[in-house]
């Protein structure tokens, strides 16, 4: 049986996603890695066509493997790191790729990996509550058309930080785990440097005992309005690159940020302004419950600093998403309360999917996706028509 749904997910795939999405849903107990690895692996595929532009990381990360293609040396490979700072994972996996020769197989194992992880997420901690299918399907299908697939193709390395950063809380805060979710969070940072942002709130949150209180949220928003001045005296006391890169990218996102209102704007910044609405309804309604304290005691404050830091920059607005991901079990719990508000919810994520949906569709029609959507995915539906 799973081989015919690699089979149809292969050669028809619009067909193949659809019939796996609907077990995913409604015999997830069984099989649901399974279904998250095939609903990943179209993800992925959908990646590997991809075209990047120059002005995308994407092509640079390409001319990386290309370079390595060129020159495979260890001593290559060190200069390289060297050279570099906490990003080192990028460097490797790209090292790795290039014994292939060929350089789309990078942003296919990234993106399958980013969503295998987050449809596992979702089918964990399905199993641990009793929650309607209708339900489930609004909160799978926030994930993923709210998600952005051409941003995380284009861009890689933040986006599969951020969703790995969420499974460790998600190890951590919902599965009782010690060491894995430390490893997880190492692993995000590997990845991309911002995810110092949250990791470092984690930690401060961590020292108030887990706990949401004022006294926490005030020396984190302290914090933030002078990161500058830290991360100056932390980058001369220590010499790490670590926080002279972090200061460089402080400067440049934070304090020379106007050419980046051209990419977080329209559309997509209507996305993260919805999401953020639906997840300040969801973390002060738990707050005022007093309900999940842990989990949405970290929400809160990572959502209060985040739009703290967005009056700075509007790049900030990216870790919206992250709170969105490890908002997840928030959402789906949420199903249990008896109660109008859940009916309120409910309809907000219906329209929520519905504008999330067509901001996907315009996302996968971009050109550089090659045809792939018109040549390899509905094209077998309008064959079988004809016949």
């Amino acid at each position: 049986m799973q081989l015919i749904f690699l089979l149809m997910c292969s050669f028809i795939p619009i067909i193949g996603l659809i019939v796996t999405l609907f077990l995913y849903i409604f015999n997830h107990k069984s099989k649901g890695i399974t279904y998250s690895i095939i609903l990943a692996l179209f993800f992925g595929l959908l990646a590997y066509h991809f075209i990047p532009l120059k002005v995308y990381d994407l092509y640079r990360h390409h001319q990386l493997v290309q370079q390595f293609m060129i020159d495979s040396s260890l001593t290559k490979l060190i200069a390289i790191i060297k050279n570099s700072d906490l990003e080192i994972l990028p460097i490797l996996i790209s090292y790795l790729i290039s014994f292939t020769n060929n350089k789309d197989l990078l942003q296919m194992i990234i993106v399958t990996t980013g969503y295998f992880i987050l449809f596992y997420m979702m089918y964990d901690y399905r199993k641990k509550i009793n929650i309607s299918n209708l339900y489930f399907v609004l909160i799978v299908a926030n994930i993923i058309f709210g998600f952005y697939l051409l941003y995380f193709i284009s861009g890689l390395y933040f986006y599969v930080g951020i969703i790995i950063f969420a499974l460790g809380f998600y190890l951590d805060y919902q599965k009782g785990q010690r060491y894995l979710p430390w490893l997880c969070y190492l692993i995000s940072l590997l990845f991309h440097n911002s995810i110092l942002f949250p990791l470092f709130i984690l930690i401060i949150y961590k020292a108030c005992k887990s706990k949401f209180s004022i006294k926490c949220l005030l020396v984190i928003i302290l914090i933030i309005i002078f990161p500058k001045y830290i991360l100056e005296v932390l980058s001369n006391i220590t010499n790490l690159k670590l926080f002279s890169n972090t200061l460089y990218m402080y400067n440049t996102y934070l304090l020379h940020n106007n050419h980046m209102f051209t990419h977080y704007h329209g559309t997509m910044f209507t996305v993260e302004i919805i999401k953020t609405v639906l997840i300040t309804l969801i973390s002060f309604y738990y707050l005022y419950k007093k309900e999940e304290s842990k989990t949405n005691g970290y929400i809160v404050i990572l959502l209060i600093s985040t739009l703290l830091s967005m009056t700075m920059s509007i790049v900030m607005i990216r870790f919206i998403m992250l709170i969105q991901f490890i908002s997840i079990p928030l959402f789906l719990k949420f199903n249990l309360n008896k109660n109008k508000n859940k009916i309120f919810l409910i309809i907000m994520l219906l329209l929520a999917t519905i504008f999330y949906f067509s901001f996907f569709i315009k996302t996968i029609s971009n050109q550089n996706f090659g045809n792939y959507f018109t040549d390899r995915l509905f094209q077998p539906i309008f064959e079988i028509l004809k016949k």
